[in-house]
């Protein structure tokens, strides 16, 4: 069964501007893996330290419109990128890894947190060792606590 998080109703109302890329003067484009995002980068700049960086600061990346990111998961960026516009986000057996990795590195904590507690909420003999190993291994200490 697939947890569905959401973050906040108000949010929705940004999702419709990402939809139709209204302010595409404001909008870079990600690529990442085999996905390209649309966004907008003050929004992102907001949304998340990592994009502050990246687009606030001295990087390259600060000054292109179209963006490469390297080692990051085309599909749960994408996805990352939509909970930020909705505050809405879909995390089953087979995204969470993904998505818990993905933000980890963005990081996006309200997505950490809504991949933690969809793991907890499954945990069990079977799985308690992977899960604890990969909380672990992110540096998760949160779910490592909950894990043990």
């Amino acid at each position: 069964m697939d947890g569905v998080y959401r973050v906040n109703a108000v949010l929705l109302n940004l999702g419709s501007f990402k939809i139709c890329h209204c302010l595409t003067h404001a909008c870079t484009v990600f690529q990442a893996g085999v996905h390209k995002v649309h966004a907008h980068r003050a929004f992102l700049a907001v949304f998340s330290d990592y994009f502050a960086a990246l687009l606030g600061g001295g990087m390259n990346e600060s000054a292109q419109s179209e963006v490469t990111l390297r080692d990051i998961d085309g599909e749960s960026f994408a996805r990352i990128i939509d909970f930020a516009y909705t505050g809405c986000i879909t995390i089953s057996q087979d995204t969470v890894e993904s998505l818990l990795e993905t933000a980890n590195y963005l990081g996006v904590e309200q997505v950490m947190r809504a991949c933690s507690t969809y793991l907890c909420d499954r945990l069990d003999f079977h799985n308690a060792v992977p899960v604890l190993k990969k909380a672990d291994d992110l540096g998760l200490q949160s779910l490592v606590t909950k894990v043990q």
